[in-house]
């Protein structure tokens, strides 16, 4: 660590790493008097992680960590960071662009059941995964209800696929601001030369232009995030005519919920929230717990679903 390229690749000043030491201690008695006691010491590895989870769920101290339980779980290959138990919830939500989990943070607080949401595979702060589909998949693999699937904008992708290939695994679906629905981003926001943009555009002004705070989108900053943004972009922009298709195959319940300052929504009926813009569960979290709510009491079933095998 006191290595002088390292120490420059962090900013590390050498002589504050003077207490590093390669002395060793006799821990023999102190392993001794511990059994004794029935006091166990917990795997490292598992505490590490815990440690390294509260500091990312906090921001490393720029803000409040989330509901616990929180952290990074393997989900498909990807080291995914998730919110909430991945077996009980009453509701999934996944995020659009440019967002992560925690933009659902004031929904979750006002729903009337637990609810599970993670950062996308490649977004937020999870890695990139082969496949959105089979990640989508592998991340509700434990799930033992039927929960309310949601998605907020390229997020409806994820859950439009997983609601089609399982129906009888979801209750309903709730798609907010689906952007397949209203009018394309330009050119420029999918081209490769939003990417530099991106990457040097400051969190408020960037926020400001979309109108969310801009700590709802500082993880940007993350080497090639905003390269998988734009390629998202993209994807969402190709796939548009799949989505429309696949939501008149849906064979539960689905509810649109549109902000009424956003760009108009097609496609059916949407419970519009008044003064909403693109971001409304960020802006308007009340009204969209409301509605998801709704969508949950009206076509809740009976018991959960067993458990597979």
């Amino acid at each position: 660590m006191r290595w002088r390229p390292l120490c420059a690749l962090t900013g590390a000043d050498p002589e504050t790493l003077s207490f590093l030491s390669g002395d060793r201690y006799d821990t023999a008695p102190a392993r001794a008097f511990a059994e004794r006691a029935g006091l166990r010491m917990p795997p490292a590895e598992r505490v590490i992680r815990r440690w390294a989870d509260g500091l990312v769920g906090a921001r490393f101290g720029a803000g409040e960590p989330p509901r616990e339980p929180y952290g990074f779980q393997d989900v498909a290959g990807s080291r995914t960071w998730v919110v909430g138990g991945r077996d009980d919830p009453e509701y999934v939500l996944l995020h659009g662009l440019p967002l992560d989990a925690d933009s659902w943070a004031g929904v979750s607080g006002a729903l009337d059941g637990p609810a599970l949401a993670a950062d996308l595979p490649g977004l937020g702060r999870s890695a990139p995964a082969r496949s959105l589909a089979d990640w989508t998949e592998a991340l509700l693999e434990p799930v033992g209800t039927r929960p309310v699937l949601v998605g907020h904008s390229f997020g409806c992708g994820p859950v439009l696929r997983y609601a089609r290939a399982h129906p009888d695994r979801v209750s309903a679906v709730v798609l907010v601001a689906p952007a397949f629905l209203q009018a394309p981003a330009g050119w420029f926001a999918r081209s490769a030369a939003a990417v530099p943009v991106l990457r040097r555009m400051s969190a408020a002004r960037l926020g400001g232009g979309l109108g969310v705070p801009a700590e709802a989108i500082t993880d940007l900053r993350r080497p090639g995030a905003a390269r998988r943004v734009v390629e998202a972009m993209r994807t969402a922009y190709a796939t548009r005519d799949e989505l429309r298709v696949l939501l008149g195959r849906i064979e539960v319940p689905v509810t649109i919920v549109a902000g009424s300052a956003d760009s108009p929504v097609t496609g059916g009926p949407a419970v519009v929230i008044r003064g909403a813009g693109h971001y409304p569960q960020l802006t308007h979290p009340g009204e969209v717990a409301a509605a998801l709510r709704a969508a949950g009491g009206r076509t809740r079933p009976g018991p959960p679903r067993s458990a597979r095998g």
